[in-house]
């Protein structure tokens, strides 16, 4: 399990086609390649 947190107020413009390169030391998933766009527009959630 991993999570990925952003700035708050972190944007990213609609045509962006960045992505995050997150390496492991899993043997399976060693080198995971995240689109920013499909993380980008999460809904927030509340930390209460």
């Amino acid at each position: 399990r991993f999570a990925i947190s952003f700035p708050k107020g972190f944007h990213v413009e609609p045509n962006l086609t960045a992505s995050l390169l997150v390496r492991t030391s899993h043997k399976q998933f060693s080198q995971l390649n995240l689109p920013i766009q499909a993380y980008a527009n999460v809904t927030q959630r509340k930390n209460d």
